[in-house]
């Protein structure tokens, strides 16, 4: 749901943040929301894992690591800080 809200509504919200604050956001801000709409896409890519035991593999698309706003980065740095 997240996704989809950003997706569809980044560059106007980008555009009302200019329009409200003359320096807008910074830029690692809209980065942050550009690397989440890239967060487990198979098509920015991903890594092939297989077990040297039994030959089973497991294929993972890449995260954003953001540490903003992402739920499932940032339930993974939580889950790794405890």
């Amino acid at each position: 749901m997240l996704h989809g809200l950003v997706r569809e509504h980044l560059a106007t919200f980008l555009r009302a943040a200019t329009d409200h604050d003359e320096g807008g956001l910074p830029a690692f801000v809209e980065q942050e929301f550009r690397d989440f709409l890239t967060c487990g896409v198979w098509a920015r890519g991903f890594a092939r894992f297989r077990c040297a035991d039994c030959h089973a593999e497991r294929l993972v698309p890449f995260s954003c690591k953001g540490r903003g706003f992402c739920p499932s980065c940032g339930g993974r740095r939580m889950e790794h800080a405890s």
